[in-house]
């Protein structure tokens, strides 16, 4: 059969005029990265978008935008692995089942403001430039730890579950802003923070300052179990319940009060986003960043996954 000259000129017209007639009546339309999807989608209770998309939000939400590009990469090869890893098998999957959750465009425009597209655009340069890039260990997808500042040095995992997890000078992170935190409190003040966060325990105020005792402290200075008043702590438990970046902290008499100082931000383990960034400054990618934070010697690759399965 023939066709006409006019059905073909209105085709052609539909497909280019269809997506802007849909935003003038849908909206607007939505920034994409996705021009491989294999089909599996992310479903909120206003919108679906493919997975890919969303690593997008995953990475907008997980390190600051204003890192270098390598480092933003890296981040999106770990926020991919986590993404796959939750969802399974699934074509489609409820955002709200998500352990974390990316950004919305809305959450962007909030927090980017008028720079709000540019930053997305970088993003999904990130995205789109490590697509299907993800982390297996033993094959299997894998979380994969990382925080933003360390105390100098990343924490080695000493449980064995993770044993890619291995300690790693990352001496850029003591000029990272917000790195060291102080706080001074009276003997009262400590005691009555750690009793309201931790009621199940009987803390004793008297001479508490000279109860303090560090039971346990790994290589890189992040204290592991310590005594208060009698009662044993984890160290992130006192890190939280005092509102402290992390548990590298050190403990000090200051003219009758205690004070509390914390290195780093985060716990520790994996890829320091601070470090990430300044490697990328010195020109290294984000696979080489990604290699020098794990240990890939003790199983782990990056390979590529297509339709739910990794290749």
């Amino acid at each position: 059969m023939r066709i006409k000259p006019a059905a073909i000129l209105i085709a052609i017209l539909l497909a280019i005029l269809l997506p802007y007639a849909a935003v003038l009546v849908f909206g607007k339309r939505v920034n994409s990265v996705d021009n491989r999807s294999d089909g599996r989608q992310i479903e909120s209770q206003t919108e679906t978008v493919s997975a890919e998309d969303y690593v997008v939000r995953l990475v907008a939400a997980e390190i600051p935008v204003d890192y270098h590009i390598e480092a933003l990469k890296a981040q999106a090869v770990i926020a991919r692995t986590y993404l796959y890893q939750a969802i399974g098998e699934s074509e489609s999957f409820a955002e709200a089942n998500l352990p974390e959750q990316g950004w919305t465009e809305a959450k962007m425009q909030e927090e980017w403001g008028e720079n709000w597209e540019e930053n997305q655009k970088k993003i999904q340069q990130a995205v789109k430039e490590t697509e299907s890039s993800v982390i297996t260990f033993n094959g299997s997808l894998t979380q994969m730890l990382y925080h933003k500042v360390s105390s100098g040095t990343t924490r080695t995992d000493e449980s064995g579950v993770c044993p890619y997890l291995k300690s790693r000078e990352s001496s850029y992170d003591i000029q990272a802003d917000g790195y060291l935190q102080m706080k001074i409190f009276t003997e009262q003040e400590f005691a009555q923070i750690l009793q309201t966060a931790y009621p199940d325990r009987a803390i004793s105020s008297d001479n508490l300052f000279a109860t303090l005792q560090i039971l346990a402290k790994d290589g890189s200075g992040y204290i592991e179990q310590m005594q208060i008043g009698g009662c044993e702590f984890q160290g992130l438990e006192v890190a939280n319940a005092l509102q402290m970046s992390s548990c590298c902290i050190s403990f000090e008499e200051y003219e009758g009060k205690l004070r509390v100082i914390s290195r780093g931000i985060g716990h520790g383990y994996g890829m320091s986003q601070w470090g990430a960034s300044k490697m990328g400054e010195e020109g290294k990618s984000w696979e080489e960043i990604l290699r020098y934070y794990y240990d890939f010697d003790a199983g782990l690759q990056i390979q590529n996954i297509t339709n739910g399965q990794v290749i």
